[in-house]
């Protein structure tokens, strides 16, 4: 008997505790900004820098 109970309350706390959204996945627009930022960033300052250590003048 006690061995039911507790399986129902680590059940009833874990189902309780699935049902919550996790606050650190951003919505699909936040997400999306955060994407063109991050590209931005490596076309604008890690681009550069890789070409010149690469020794390449132009990119197409």
């Amino acid at each position: 008997m006690r061995s039911i109970l507790f399986f129902s309350l680590l059940l009833s706390s874990v189902l309780s505790n699935a049902q919550v959204e996790p606050s650190w996945i951003l919505p699909v627009r936040e997400r999306a900004a955060w994407v063109d930022s991050m590209l931005e960033y490596r076309m604008d300052v890690m681009m550069p820098q890789l070409m010149e250590k690469a020794g390449i003048d132009c990119w197409i």
